[in-house]
């Protein structure tokens, strides 16, 4: 067996990334196996690989195998030897695995050293570790059929479960990463700096300027120092800069900074404020009862990237928000009451000679949800249960099942009903007759229960709210400098593939998988509940682009991340078309159709 919970998970995380974005690997029966094999593998199927360049062949236990493709894994992993099978230590398994990518892809448009990204799984393995050491008496409530929002967003301990390195962080140390991560239930103060006026550039899609809204809200925080506040008082004119306490040491070793602290121009008033909770983004900020959540720029490479705001973040959040307020955004919260953004409103930064410090930019993020919000993360929710089979679904769709008198299948189909009226059909008409598409993967989306059943569904991270060129006429005409910085405005074919993956594969498939994975329940009646909402839908739209492949089509595209990562791609910093590496993943939804042996 595995020595934690920790390493099987990192494991299976990287397999499923493996076979998904290879295609290679042979499903069997254990009764296929030799019979010494037999012995070895304790479940019933079971992917065999060959790795190159050693074509060395391993045998991996499947404890739940998913017709929506990420499956579960039970040790050990078997690879042979002369005399015989072997257990296969996950170090090594990883170091294999790698290998094979890079023979593989020799010589082709991905980079054949896979060393820094074995570092990277390692890394997230050990981190994982630690998270999962420190939350083990919290696992019953983070777990539970009720989860309110703050919680919910500090119990993401797995992580992306399609990922290499789910929770690799590149810049932290061990230390930091207990005091900054939201896996560690931390929590952390704004550190603020005090700027002369003219060095701060802000914007804010309507209302008082950031700073002086800021100003206005520290000085009311009963948690501020008598030193800051007597600054604030006499620098009257001088505006504040909030940053992530990490992100501040890390910036006061600059020479401009440390030019502006000699001049007088900056004041370091220190951490100050009520503790914040590090959400499941790590770098945004929130507590109840505070206005706003603060998105700051942190110079740490998490998972995909360095999460560093961009000028035209700021700028798509801002034109956003205008865009939710103007008369249209009128019309779209009456059409589609169930659907909301959370909405990135105002931005602020450091602007010194002329040049924008993006590292130092932070962004002013809506805060809708109260502390009792039942509000969660498709991702918090959807996560394997770190120490046995199951996951939230497991209690939520139990205690459904008892309080309605009715099988935990029946339960599961009533439950996707709902998340269909009040998410689906609202994302894919805001997408077929506005033109409007958001990057709205588990992490991005937050669905909001009332007695456990689905009844808002929240849309947030501006930084992938996206408008199709062909359709999006009457937004473009309300905002339409969307089309201009903010870099908003793609092709429908590129922004089909993208919400291809994003909304079904991660979101829709991902929720079907986890509700498959709570062991109550079987996915393809849920897979063909779902194709039957979507042909009604898209018997609505004829000729639509979007939705012809996700019901006619044997694939659909699909983001790799393990391929991305040996890309060596930074996803906020690419240029928009060559963000990621795309490939083929079979389509579930074309496997339930009529006529289907699915």
């Amino acid at each position: 067996m595995f020595k934690d919970a920790a390493e099987r998970l990192s494991v299976q995380a990287l397999l499923n990334c493996y076979w998904r974005e290879t295609g290679l690997g042979e499903h069997r029966p254990r009764t296929a196996l030799a019979p010494a094999l037999q012995a070895l593998c304790p479940c019933a199927d079971v992917l065999e690989l060959r790795l190159q360049p050693l074509d060395q062949l391993i045998w991996v236990p499947l404890a739940y195998h998913s017709p929506t493709g990420r499956h579960r894994i039970s040790g050990p992993i078997v690879t042979s030897k002369a005399d015989g099978y072997q257990p296969l230590p996950s170090e090594l398994l990883a170091s294999l695995l790698l290998c094979d990518l890079a023979e593989r892809f020799k010589g082709g448009h991905l980079p054949a050293d896979s060393g820094d990204i074995l570092a990277l799984f390692l890394q997230s393995m050990a981190t994982m570790r630690g998270f999962l050491a420190q939350r083990q008496a919290d696992l019953a409530d983070l777990f539970a059929a009720h989860v309110n929002f703050y919680h919910a967003e500090q119990a993401l301990l797995v992580g992306h479960q399609t990922h290499p390195a789910p929770k690799s962080r590149q810049g932290f140390s061990a230390g930091e990463s207990e005091h900054f991560s939201p896996e560690a239930a931390a929590r952390c103060r704004l550190h603020w700096w005090l700027l002369a006026p003219g060095l701060i550039k802000q914007s804010a899609s309507q209302g008082a300027k950031p700073t002086a809204m800021l100003r206005e809200w520290l000085l009311a925080q009963t948690a501020l120092s008598q030193r800051a506040r007597d600054t604030l008082v006499q620098q009257e004119r001088w505006e504040l800069l909030p940053l992530h306490a990490w992100q501040a040491r890390h910036l006061l070793g600059r020479e401009s900074i440390q030019k502006l602290i000699a001049a007088g121009q900056l004041l370091d008033l220190g951490e100050q404020g009520e503790p914040l909770w590090p959400t499941s983004s790590i770098r945004t900020l929130a507590a109840p009862n505070v206005p706003w959540m603060f998105k700051c720029s942190l110079s740490v490479a998490i998972t995909n990237s360095v999460r560093i705001n961009q000028f035209r973040e700021c700028l798509r959040g801002e034109l956003g928000c205008l865009l939710w307020q103007s008369s249209l955004g009128d019309e779209l919260k009456q059409r589609f009451p169930t659907l909301r953004p959370v909405n990135d409103p105002a931005w602020l930064t450091l602007e010194v000679e002329g040049q924008v410090l993006d590292e130092a930019t932070c962004i002013l993020r809506d805060n809708p949800f109260a502390a009792d919000a039942p509000v969660t993360c498709m991702a918090a929710l959807c996560q394997d249960h770190p120490q046995q089979p199951g996951n939230r679904f497991t209690e939520l769709l139990s205690v459904l099942a008892t309080r309605e008198g009715i099988s935990s299948q029946q339960a599961a189909e009533r439950w996707l009903a709902g998340f269909i009226t009040v998410a689906v059909e609202p994302m894919l008409a805001l997408y077929l007759e506005y033109g409007m598409a958001f990057e709205a993967h588990q992490q991005n989306t937050l669905i909001e229960l009332e007695n456990l059943w689905p009844a808002r569904f929240w849309v947030r991270d501006n930084q992938g709210f996206y408008y199709i060129e062909e359709r999006a006429g009457r937004v473009l005409q309300q905002v339409p400098e969307l089309a201009g910085a903010a870099e908003s405005v793609g092709p429908q074919a590129f922004v089909d593939e993208r919400f291809h993956y994003y909304f079904f594969h991660n979101t829709l498939f991902g929720l079907i998988n986890a509700m498959g994975h709570s062991g109550l329940v079987d996915e393809r009646p849920l897979l063909r509940q779902l194709r039957t909402a979507l042909e009604v839908i898209d018997a609505r739209y004829p000729h639509n682009s979007l939705l012809a492949p996700v019901l006619n089509a044997a694939s659909l595209p699909y983001k790799g991340n393990l391929l991305t990562r040996l890309a060596g791609i930074d996803e906020l910093v690419a240029p928009l078309t060559e963000q990621s590496v795309y490939v083929q993943l079979n389509n579930p939804l074309w496997e339930v159709r009529d006529g289907a042996s699915a």
